[in-house]
């Protein structure tokens, strides 16, 4: 097995946003160093079987090629490793989260960025920061170079199941982290902590990527919709639509599926329903996502 590789994944949750970041193994790029060989795991199905999974390829490092002296350099290897080799995510092709080291400047971080990473991860030590607790809501897009670790570690006897379900009630982005492999010895994630998860916490799960596609379409977005009233009900057709302008604010963003929420106000009630649809890809929604909403005066 060659150098380490790193998994980033998740999925997720409604009242707060739950991601998992997974440490894995990764095989960077082959630099010309006699000690280090391409192991293509990422060429297999079991890279494939995590991207069905939901999970999302992210950057950790290159070999011989250090953060502090040349972060553009390590950035661009990472981004060109990956994409080479694997799609990024079920959402999107092109990697657009990576590590970082404490310790760069926020030129540095631009330079990674300009390399096509948007989320620089975790607790770097800029001043900016996103979700470093449930108030911490990004507003910038330099905010997203000092994402926040919260909810502690999915470790066995390291994780605590009472500090994930606490960051987990209090809502916003929680980010949980596992090593879940050190060399060849696999690391055991805590039973009772995905069990909270899979089965009592009020969230869903995603990745740091998802995450901030998600965020993005807050900075720009535009809606159709229609209504008409057929036998005592009002039917509204809503439609996201797919502009130059928006797509030009954050081009990296993946073609997730957003979730939106019609308030219908009626005579004497209020009704609300929500409904996901495919907002980057084309212009239009496709049958099998756009719903219909009917509300009886």
């Amino acid at each position: 097995m060659a150098p380490q590789r790193h998994v980033r994944f998740g999925r997720v949750v409604t009242l707060s946003i739950l991601l998992c970041l997974l440490s894995s193994t990764f095989s960077p790029v082959a630099v010309a160093e006699v000690g280090w060989k391409e192991d293509g795991w990422l060429r297999t199905a079991l890279a494939q079987e995590r991207i069905d999974s939901g999970d999302e390829f992210g950057c950790y490092g290159m070999p011989n090629i250090e953060w502090a002296a040349d972060p553009g350099a390590v950035a661009l290897e990472c981004h060109q490793y990956i994409s080479q080799r694997v799609v990024a995510n079920q959402w999107g092709d092109h990697p657009i989260s990576t590590f970082t080291p404490p310790g760069l400047t926020m030129n540095q971080h631009n330079a990674i960025a300009s390399q096509g990473f948007a989320v620089h991860g975790d607790e770097n030590e800029l001043s900016y920061s996103a979700w470093h607790n449930a108030t911490d809501e990004p507003k910038d897009d330099w905010d997203w170079y000092n994402l926040g670790r919260r909810g502690g570690s999915l470790e066995q006897l390291i994780g605590s199941k009472e500090q994930v379900q606490m960051a987990v009630e209090e809502g916003g982005l929680v980010n949980l982290y596992w090593v879940g492999r050190v060399n060849d010895a696999t690391i055991r994630h805590d039973r009772d902590i995905t069990a909270y998860l899979n089965d009592e916490a009020q969230a869903w799960m995603t990745t740091w990527g998802e995450a901030w596609s998600y965020w993005t379409v807050h900075d720009c977005h535009e809606t159709s919709h229609s209504s008409r009233f057929v036998e005592n009900q009002t039917i509204i057709e809503f439609e996201s639509l797919v502009t130059e302008q928006c797509t030009a604010v954050s081009p990296l963003a993946w073609n997730v599926p957003m979730t939106w929420i019609l308030d219908v106000q009626g005579a004497g009630s209020r009704r609300c329903t929500r409904f996901k649809c495919l907002t980057r890809s084309s212009g239009r929604c496709s049958e099998d996502c756009r719903r219909l909403y009917a509300h009886s005066e």
